[in-house]
């Protein structure tokens, strides 16, 4: 499947949450979906930061850093610690939660927004401090040159104090519109392909293409994957699809640290698995249409924004 593929199928689902919310707040007929907003990710940052890291790096929050649990038997004081028989028994996919695979979620804070109405909401968020602590550390290192690719986009700033991190070394991808929704199908899968053009446009001014990371536990999928591997990118490209119960695995962070430092030679797509040591090559594939039941990944929990 090709990138426009991909998109004009996200663009179809934009158009529809579009017009639905449009619909519910009894407004007038909207036209088709247009693109979606996306912020400044580019020359502009690297002139103003001429000493920018080699890799962009593109972060979700939710299933990344903040991991999401969705069975009761399974609490956020186990992740990282169910490494005895009997703290595993009857515990669902226990090896997923032990120290070798994940790290340990030990902080946490309540953010509180306020939606349209002036009403406070107060939004629950967990991490843990080593894996926090460590990519802070690669960031102020200038490998990667970081952007937050998150539904937190409008609130970027508090995930920044609540994470003791510095906000001059973080930047934030306006991809959707918090107000209309518009993008939050499209936004996430497009800048990435937009990134992969320009580094492609890059190699052709004769400047050196910088490779990319982009870690999200829903939108990588083996269709945009597929897609963004028939796009032949001119720079090496890793994809990073935590496991949402646990977020960014160790093994997984390892691979992280390992291209920032040192990336791959051959310009091509790879994929971090959960567990294992090895890289896996995302092969380019026919450009054929999505299987009829696919649909893009969308979490809700944060119904705020």
């Amino acid at each position: 499947m090709s990138v426009e593929r991909v998109l004009e199928r996200l663009h179809r689902f934009d158009g529809q949450l579009y017009r639905a919310a449009h619909r519910l707040r009894r407004t007038a007929p909207v036209p088709d979906a247009p693109e979606p907003v996306l912020g400044a990710v580019g020359k502009e940052s690297e002139a103003a930061n001429p000493a920018s890291a080699s890799c962009m790096m593109f972060v979700d929050f939710d299933g990344v850093l903040n991991p999401m649990l969705d069975d009761p038997r399974i609490s956020y004081a186990d992740i990282g610690r169910l490494d005895s028989p009997a703290d595993a028994a009857g515990k669902p996919d226990a090896g997923l939660f032990g120290s070798t695979t994940a790290f340990v979620v030990d902080d946490d804070a309540i953010i509180v927004l306020h939606d349209d109405d002036g009403m406070r909401h107060g939004y629950h968020v967990r991490w843990s401090g080593e894996l926090a602590d460590s990519l802070f550390t690669l960031i102020a290192s200038r490998r990667v040159d970081f952007r937050w690719l998150t539904t937190w986009q409008p609130y970027t700033a508090r995930l920044a104090m609540a994470l003791g991190w510095d906000p001059d070394r973080l930047a934030t991808v306006e991809w959707y519109d918090p107000d209309s929704r518009l993008g939050l199908f499209s936004g996430k899968f497009a800048t990435i392909a937009g990134e992969v053009e320009r580094q492609r446009e890059r190699r052709t001014t004769g400047e050196r293409p910088r490779p990319i990371i982009w870690i999200d536990d829903e939108e990588i999928t083996d269709e945009t994957s597929k897609a963004l591997a028939n796009a032949r990118p001119a720079a090496p490209v890793l994809l990073v699809k935590p496991d949402g119960r646990i977020g960014v695995s160790r093994d997984q962070w390892k691979q992280i640290v390992r291209f920032a430092v040192t990336p791959p030679a051959d310009p091509a797509v790879y994929l971090a698995p959960v567990t294992g040591h090895e890289l896996r090559r995302v092969e380019p594939g026919n450009d054929k249409a999505a299987p009829a039941h696919w649909r893009p990944g969308r979490r809700t929990e944060h119904k705020g924004f």
